[in-house]
């Protein structure tokens, strides 16, 4: 594996500079590759409709002002909410980003790795969370940057599952 990182200790902005912007976002983002940084860490969900989207929790609840599970609600019902409020007004209006836009954004830092934590399990999702991890890594592979990232689940099945279908090529 190539060495991207430019520091001893690599150095991650998790859920991007969700410090100073709302997690998960693409204010977040854009921040943090202003920052000296190694590596993004962000989460992955899928819609109800099979839209692959970044946003960390299981319901949209704490981080938009909408209520319910992403994997009960569509892209679109998703795309209404206001996903920065919460963080501050000067936020209004930010949008829970698509992991697309976010490999839009980030395909030219070579430079960069990505930490690519799948958050459908499949006690909870069923096979959709197979689904799920299937469609990330397909788009990763489009984009051309499979080979920059770290797949992380709290599912032992689901890394298993990557393991096994991804791990040896």
């Amino acid at each position: 594996m190539k060495k991207y990182y430019r520091h001893k200790i690599p150095v991650a902005a998790h859920r991007g500079n969700s410090e100073y912007f709302p997690e998960n976002t693409m204010p977040a983002f854009e921040s943090a590759l202003e920052l000296d940084i190694d590596m993004i860490e962000t989460d992955i969900h899928m819609t109800k409709d099979g839209e692959l989207i970044i946003i960390h929790d299981h319901s949209v609840d704490r981080c938009t002002d909408g209520k319910g599970l992403v994997m009960d609600l569509t892209l679109s019902e998703i795309r209404a909410l206001d996903a920065g409020s919460w963080k501050g007004e000067e936020f209004k209006g930010a949008k829970v980003p698509t992991f697309r836009e976010f490999l839009e954004l980030v395909q030219s830092r070579k430079d960069l790795m990505f930490n690519i934590e799948l958050k459908d399990y499949p006690h909870l999702q069923g096979d959709r969370a197979y689904e799920s991890c299937d469609k990330v890594i397909a788009m990763l592979e489009e984009f051309d940057m499979a080979d920059r990232c770290v797949i992380t689940s709290f599912s032992g099945r689901l890394l298993e599952y990557v393991d096994e279908k991804y791990g040896q090529k």
